[in-house]
């Protein structure tokens, strides 16, 4: 708002006049609010939402809603930390001594990030000790049957630790196949004696046990020879005797343990 005075002088005479003038704010240009294609959880949002028009020298400000709800509101969308999902983003550019504020809004889509499939290790092989067949990753835990002792086929269940930002790249039904492998035994040969009437059986199978890893599901030794049983172990697994038949001397022939 203005005043305007006029004044007028002359030999004779003095006047003036005064009249209000008031020029109104202009609109400003329209915004032009642009959200790239594409965006993903952890995304800067600065460098995905441009803005573009406007006339003022005003600041520009930034609103996110999910819904009705405010989720933001501010001047620096590389603060603004959002999960996966649905939003509205309107900006306004304030007004200032010439122009009147001015907005526009634009649809916010933020996509789920992909995690790879698991995979297991290969080449496990039995040792007698608890072995890791699928082991945590970044974005996801081993909830079951990760780890085994024996030589054997197993399925581990893992689970993502954030679905609400996270999805899996395809689709998978959270169990992922592992194995171990049976060791390969140690070469015995000239290693185990079973000569019946001067050893124990206690003896014999803490030797083989020692020399073989799983030996203390052993059944029965065998001749090399015939595939014939020989000598039986016993159920407590610490006394033997003959096969059915066998006299002595047949059963110190060339064995093999199986």
């Amino acid at each position: 708002t203005y005043e305007i005075t006029a004044q007028f002088v002359s030999d004779t005479h003095v006047g003036s006049a005064t009249v209000t003038v008031e020029i109104e704010k202009a609109e400003q240009a329209a915004l032009d609010v642009t959200v790239a294609d594409g965006i993903t959880y952890g995304d800067d949002l600065s460098e995905v939402v441009t803005v573009t028009g406007g006339s003022s020298t005003g600041t520009v400000t930034y609103t996110v809603k999910k819904g009705e709800d405010e989720v933001f509101n501010g001047t620096d969308l590389s603060t603004c930390e959002l999960d996966a999902g649905e939003y509205t983003v309107e900006v306004t550019k304030a007004g200032d001594d010439n122009y009147n504020a001015v907005s526009a809004e634009a649809a916010l889509v933020i996509n789920k990030v992909k995690v790879a499939i698991p995979t297991a290790k290969t080449g496990l092989v039995y040792n007698g000790t608890a072995q890791v067949g699928v082991e945590d990753g970044e974005h996801y835990y081993v909830v079951s049957d990760g780890s085994y002792v024996n030589a054997g086929s197993y399925q581990a269940g893992v689970s993502l630790k954030d679905t609400t930002n996270y999805e899996w790249s395809e689709p998978f039904g959270g169990k992922v196949e592992w194995q171990i492998d049976k060791a390969a035994a140690e070469n015995l040969n000239d290693e185990v004696s079973l000569r019946y009437n001067d050893t124990t059986a206690k003896n014999i199978l803490d030797m083989i046990v020692g020399k073989l890893p799983g030996a203390e599901t052993m059944l029965a030794v065998k001749s090399a020879a015939t595939e014939s049983a020989l000598v039986v172990i016993g159920e407590d697994k610490t006394t033997f005797a003959l096969a059915d038949g066998l006299e002595e001397q047949e059963a110190a022939a060339t064995i093999e343990v199986v």
